[in-house]
């Protein structure tokens, strides 16, 4: 496993199978984040207030160097039980500091926003881990910013960023639309719609 990994080896848990410990590169300052109610954390829905649609793996285009995925959000999709690549599950525990992994349910893999990968000045990638699925990466921890309404921001604990979806289609996949976050950290991208970094987390149908 990587070097922060071993770093970290005293603080290791394991969560069934997952090894997962503390992110140690919270910059940002995170007295707002929350605790989710634990019956979600088993199977969760991430729907973006902009498009009205779901956070997906894409299970047939990968990154660049072939060890990370690709993810979107869809437009507005009524259907989300019938969509497997929407389901996520949520690792944590309390000397976590409630920041929490999120790991897809169907391709194993969890969601990070690439320290090695930044789009442009602005932006940052957010993609899915596929190189071990055993190992949570040090930029795959993300803390819930309620925003009213039944609302929440997602912060990446590592870099202190906003997740966001843009307006940049992702071409791969007809009418969805690619997440990053947005390198001004703790601010909002504004020119993306007032709703870019918006989110629900929803329980799961049929879970």
């Amino acid at each position: 496993m990587g070097f922060y990994f071993n770093a970290l080896l005293p603080f290791v848990v394991f969560l069934g199978e997952i090894l997962a410990g503390p992110s140690q590169h919270c910059t940002c300052p995170c007295q707002q984040r929350v605790e989710l109610p634990k019956d979600l954390l088993d199977c969760v829905n991430i729907k973006s207030v902009k498009t009205r649609g779901w956070m997906n793996t894409d299970q047939n285009h990968m990154f660049a160097d072939d060890l990370k995925r690709y993810v979107y959000f869809t437009g507005f999709e009524k259907q989300r039980n019938q969509n497997q690549n929407a389901n996520w599950r949520l690792y944590t525990k309390p000397s976590y500091n409630k920041s929490y992994a999120i790991r897809s349910r169907w391709m194993l893999e969890f969601l990070f926003a690439s320290k090695d990968d930044t789009r442009n000045t602005f932006s940052r990638y957010v993609l899915s881990w596929k190189k071990d699925y055993l190992e949570i990466p040090e930029e795959g921890y993300w803390q819930f910013i309620p925003a009213g309404k039944n609302q929440y921001r997602i912060r990446n604990t590592w870099s202190g960023e906003y997740l966001y979806v843009d307006q940049d289609n992702h071409y791969q996949v007809k009418g969805t639309k690619r997440p990053y976050t947005y390198r001004h950290m703790n601010y909002s991208p504004k020119p993306q719609g007032v709703d870019a970094d918006l989110f629900e987390v929803l329980k799961c149908v049929n879970k």
